[in-house]
């Protein structure tokens, strides 16, 4: 089994975290942006190469998940949150 470079898991997380900004809604969009942070630090120190393995082949899933619920989120598009609206200039 080969093993996964460094570089591969940099790009997986960096694909995760494209995908979740995705999210028009800003709940789903820091939801899923925080889980992707916390799921790579939580499994930092793995060594077991045929868990790594068990563990990119979920991410690489879950970034086809993450970009399918993007898409239908935009099919029903909601209105911002305040916080996300500008602030208007006194």
């Amino acid at each position: 089994m080969a093993t996964i470079t460094r570089l591969a898991w940099l790009g997986l997380y960096k694909d995760l975290q494209r995908a979740s900004s995705e999210f028009k809604q800003f709940g789903y969009r820091e939801f899923a942006k925080r889980r992707v942070r916390e799921y790579f630090e939580l499994n930092r120190k793995e060594t077991d190469q045929q868990k790594l393995a068990a563990l990119y082949q979920k991410g690489q899933e879950t970034l086809k998940v993450i970009h399918r619920q993007a898409a239908i989120g935009d099919l029903f598009p909601a209105s911002k949150l305040i916080i996300e609206q500008p602030t208007p200039a006194h």
